[in-house]
């Protein structure tokens, strides 16, 4: 019976370790939504959090990716900006 009770251990600690969130994972998810535009951190932390449930692991993420300059408060502003201020781009002409 005790063996029983380790391989359920076992298979417990196998299960964690499947569903553990990698924080490479974290930064690669990071990296892909500011590879197709600029995120604000607020932004880019909010559909994190919707694939992965661990906000201290995205905290950390986001951190380094802000350290590394590859996300941007400010760079994300100039690109809000500039995406209103021409009138063309993306609503058409009229609007």
């Amino acid at each position: 019976m005790s063996d029983l009770c380790h391989e359920a251990a076992d298979s417990g600690d196998a299960v964690d370790r499947l569903t553990a969130i990698d924080p490479n994972d974290i930064r690669i998810a990071a990296m892909d939504f500011l590879a197709r535009r600029e995120h604000s951190r607020r932004e880019l932390r909010q559909k994190l959090l919707r694939r992965f449930k661990a906000p201290e692991l995205i905290d950390t993420q986001l951190n380094r990716l802000t350290e590394e300059n590859l996300q941007s408060d400010s760079r994300y502003a100039g690109s809000f900006l500039r995406q209103r201020i021409h009138p063309g781009a993306p609503f058409g002409n009229r609007r």
